[in-house]
């Protein structure tokens, strides 16, 4: 029954904040305590787009305040085990192309 299959699979956002949240913490681990950040709160906002196929691409890494370093950081390891997605479907019900946008918080104490 396809219904019950497509209930079985968890929705982007979802699948995406898990992502996101296994990135962070590795970089809580191995990166914030790292000499070269600063301690305070790092704004993190990341574009991605979700291709036809469900293919991710990160097409952008924000960070305020800069800090180079972990901006890199940041870059390789959404980079390295980016998740497939589901692909999104227009209103015709054909897969389409779309750009999303997703803010965390990393914090150096």
């Amino acid at each position: 029954d396809k219904t019950d299959a497509n209930a079985v699979k968890k929705d982007n956002n979802k699948l995406w904040k898990e992502f996101a949240d296994t990135v962070a913490s590795t970089l809580n681990a191995e990166v914030m305590t790292s000499k070269k950040i600063n301690k305070g709160d790092y704004y993190v906002t990341v574009d991605y787009t979700i291709a036809a196929d469900g293919q991710v691409a990160i097409t952008n890494v924000l960070l305020v305040p800069e800090n180079k370093f972990l901006q890199e950081q940041l870059k390789e390891r959404l980079s390295i085990d980016t998740p497939r997605l589901n692909p999104v479907l227009a209103g015709n019900g054909q897969p389409r192309k779309v750009t999303k946008r997703y803010n965390f918080t990393l914090t150096k104490n």
